[in-house]
């Protein structure tokens, strides 16, 4: 029961790093979208860089 539990625990941590990677990606990408005159460009940079640290910080 109790390793039943910690793994909803682990599940929950994840899921809560991957919206703030995501999150930060995205504050960072709208930056850049700013930056370069097409916000959609920046927001899909942004999305993808979200995605990248969350793999970056998972890997260690």
């Amino acid at each position: 029961m109790k390793e039943q539990q910690l793994n909803l625990n682990g599940r929950k941590k994840e899921r809560y790093s991957m919206g703030l990677c995501i999150g930060i990606g995205l504050v960072l990408g709208a930056g850049i979208g700013v930056a370069i005159d097409n916000i959609g460009a920046g927001m899909g940079t942004g999305f993808m860089l979200g995605i990248a640290i969350h793999e970056y910080y998972k890997g260690e």
